[in-house]
Parts: structure tokens; C-alpha cells; sequence
């Protein structure tokens, strides 16, 4: 028994990364499988951004080029955050992904470049905070169900 669960043990370990290898012979160079750990990972952060990027554009601040710089710093972040999620130009296994991951980077991205502006232009940035109901809240309602 004992012997059985360690040839058990061992070939579950030789197979762990054999997904990865298997996914590159058998999907097309245009796919990309996008790890469930690795799509949380990236929603979890960017969620906490925006509550920061929400936080940041309420408060009223005396010195403008701190919040400017605090505003601009978030958006960096999320930016690499949405970068991590998926190779742009690729389509994944998640179809709601793939229609609204390159719209959601190109408002990051107009969002960055309007608050380094001088003067900064807050308004794409404060859109951001209500773009993630976009995907979210259709997901919310299918799961209430």
C-alpha cells in the first residue's frame, strides 16, 4: 500500500507541469490558456487599484502634482496588472476576456496619458472605477441565479 501511494505521489509530481507542455503542441500559436490562478491573481489586484484610483480622485488635495502623481502611479500599476492577464493579440478560453481586455487596456492607457497632462484631465480616470461593472455585473446576475 505504502508503496503504491509513493509511485502515486511521484508521478503526480512528474505530471504537474506537463499541462503547460501538452497545451503548446495542442493549441494554436494564436491561443493562449490563461491559468485560473494567474486571472485571479490579476482581478484581485486590479480591484484593489481601483478602490485606491477611487480613493485618490475623492479626496481633494492641496498640492495637485502629488495627486497627479499619486492618480498616475495606480493607473501604471494597473496597467501592468491588465498587462499580466493575457498577451495582447491572443485569444484565451475566456470569451468575455477576450471582447473586453483590449477596450480595458486602451482605458487605462488614454486614462494615464490624460492625467500627465498639463493640466492633468481626470475625467477617463474617473470612469474607470464604473468600467469593471461592464463584465462584473453580468457575471453577479448569472450567479445569483
Amino acid at each position: 500500500m505504502r508503496r503504491s501511494l509513493l509511485l502515486f505521489a511521484i508521478a503526480a509530481l512528474a505530471c504537474e507541469g506537463s499541462g503547460a507542455r501538452v497545451r503548446e503542441h495542442t493549441y494554436p500559436p494564436s491561443f493562449e490558456f490563461v491559468e485560473r490562478r494567474r486571472l485571479e491573481s490579476a482581478m484581485w489586484q486590479l480591484a484593489w487599484d481601483v478602490q485606491r484610483l477611487d480613493r485618490t480622485l475623492r479626496q481633494s488635495s492641496a498640492d495637485s502634482a502629488e495627486q497627479q502623481r499619486a492618480v498616475t502611479g495606480i493607473l501604471e500599476e494597473m496597467e501592468r496588472a491588465a498587462s499580466g492577464i493575457a498577451t495582447p493579440g491572443r485569444v484565451t478560453q475566456h470569451p468575455m476576456l477576450n471582447r473586453n481586455l483590449p477596450r480595458f487596456r486602451e482605458q487605462l492607457r488614454r486614462a494615464r496619458v490624460d492625467v500627465e497632462r498639463d493640466p492633468p484631465n481626470y475625467f477617463t480616470a474617473t470612469t474607470l472605477v464604473g468600467s469593471c461593472t461592464t463584465c462584473h455585473s453580468t457575471v453577479t446576475t448569472k450567479s445569483d441565479r
